[in-house]
């Protein structure tokens, strides 16, 4: 009987070390969404629940989560005043940014236009709590949620399920306000920021813009005043929060990216969305293996779905 009840407990073992996690994807660009869902992948593969709720910014995001059909997806739709205000935002003309040189004061408004697009999509977003509900009742109790830094949204999920630990991440290399936010040194002085595109090594001037705008940014990029899901007399914690999170993952390489002192529960997960076996795998068709072959070396550079290199002046190519 002993023997019995031992082989029981030990078969349970693997099962009592599975968590479930909830990641939050909005939709709302292609390199977002695969970083989201390579994360939601990588914790599914590893034998945990996963449960991927899409927060859809646009209709033509709908069936644009990037995770394996095995993963749980929710989606909560989005409205047709959402589209047509994505809808204007698809239609800039992004093709002046290989022409023009963006300053600081005209980089702010489209970081504004971004953040007043979250405020729509929360205010969708407090109008569809039946479906937090539905998951609420129908799946396991959440263990941590993931999610990207800048979707406060997320932080309005966590407490309306009652979510325990927050885990945010970043889909690129660095950023500062989530930096802050956590504990970690920004180092305007030597690490450039949002607003500004010096490298690693600049000169006094560079150093001063790069600071200034980092102050200025911190008095004009305002973080959002929302209620939240459960009362709307209560308003939602954003910043005094994030240092609770024993973790936090970003879109960064040790090996390529600027040096700067990090916290030790900063953890560099760039590179995740490569899945080198099946690169091996497969065999490029006839038209680039020809162009791959023209030269020893080929390095392919990708500047996401939005700035496209057709429009590139033949100067930088």
């Amino acid at each position: 009987m002993k023997i019995t009840a031992f082989l029981i407990n030990l078969l349970l073992i693997p099962l009592a070390s599975a968590f479930n996690y909830l990641v939050i994807s909005p939709g709302f660009g292609h390199s977002h969404s695969t970083f989201m869902g390579k994360i939601a992948d990588s914790l599914s593969d590893a034998g945990h629940n996963v449960t991927v709720l899409s927060i859809l910014i646009s209709s033509k995001f709908r069936d644009k989560v990037y995770t394996k059909s095995t993963t749980d997806i929710v989606h909560i739709e989005t409205t047709e005043e959402l589209d047509q205000i994505t809808g204007l935002m698809e239609s800039a003309d992004f093709s002046r940014f290989w022409r023009e040189e963006g300053t600081m004061i005209e980089t702010i408004p489209s970081y504004q236009m971004f953040m007043n697009i979250f405020e729509k999509v929360y205010a969708n977003l407090l109008t569809k709590t039946h479906v937090l509900d539905e998951i609420k009742n129908t799946r396991p109790k959440y263990d941590a949620v993931i999610f990207e830094s800048f979707v406060y949204m997320a932080r309005a999920v966590q407490e309306y399920l009652d979510i325990p630990v927050m885990l945010p991440v970043t889909s690129i290399t660095h950023d500062n306000r989530l930096a802050e936010l956590f504990g970690e040194p920004v180092s305007p002085s030597y690490l450039s920021g949002y607003f500004t595109n010096f490298g690693n090594v600049m000169s006094f001037q560079e150093r001063l813009t790069n600071t200034i705008s980092y102050l200025l940014g911190k008095v004009i990029l305002k973080y959002p005043k929302w209620k939240t899901l459960k009362d709307p007399n209560k308003t939602l914690e954003l910043e005094s929060v994030y240092h609770r999170a024993p973790y936090v993952f970003i879109n960064s390489n040790p090996y390529i990216d600027f040096p700067r002192p990090m916290l030790a529960k900063t953890i560099q997960v760039g590179g995740l969305t490569v899945d080198v076996k099946k690169l091996k795998s497969e065999k490029v068709d006839e038209t680039w293996n020809k162009i791959l072959d023209e030269r020893p070396h080929s390095v392919l550079i990708s500047f996401g779905s939005m700035f496209q290199s057709i429009f590139m002046p033949e100067s930088y190519k």
